[in-house]
């Protein structure tokens, strides 16, 4: 019985320490998966490229996740990796405030442990490699709320900003 017990505790234990924020998106993951397997991955589910902005974004439209449908995904690559995902639900002129308290409330449900900050329009969640935010706000783009998810991966954002900052230092002492 001591036996069983202790090989339970060991298992939960194991169960926590391991978990972490979703990574996976349509078999696309995060930090691993390359520009040309998320296009064929997506290819492969039946979803066409609707935008391609460049080599760094493509953009997918009615692209089905976590069970809503959503007017569009974003998947964003740094050095040829896929670095975030943004998924927008919906893009209205009345905000919508049921879905963001539904999709807060499973987030919320599913990652508990993890930090978190949560503003009136916005839930933020992150663990060692991965950060989530849920935002339902007002575009400046468009003057519409716009109700996202996105998923990024850390590492490789931090080692882009590092980058950038480090090419903007070298073009200032020039």
């Amino acid at each position: 019985m001591k036996k069983l017990l202790f090989t339970f505790i060991i298992s939960v234990l194991a169960l926590d320490l391991s978990a972490q924020i979703q990574r996976t998106f349509l078999g696309n993951v995060l930090a691993v998966s390359t520009y040309e397997e998320v296009r064929t991955n997506m290819r492969n589910k039946g979803y066409g490229i609707s935008a391609l902005i460049n080599k760094d974004c493509a953009v997918y439209s009615d692209v089905k996740f976590a069970g809503y449908n959503c007017e569009e995904a974003y998947f964003n690559f740094i050095d040829n990796k896929f670095s975030m995902v943004t998924f927008i639900f919906e893009e209205t002129s009345i905000k919508d405030t049921d879905t963001f308290n539904s999709l807060k409330e499973k987030l919320i449900s599913k990652y508990p442990d993890f930090k978190h900050e949560e503003k009136e329009d916005v839930v933020l969640f992150y663990d060692n490699s991965t950060f989530l935010s849920l935002r339902n706000e007002i575009s400046d783009s468009t003057s519409k709320y716009v109700l996202s998810i996105s998923y990024w991966d850390f590492n490789l954002t931090k080692e882009r900003l590092l980058n950038d900052m480090n090419k903007r230092n070298s073009y200032d002492e020039l």
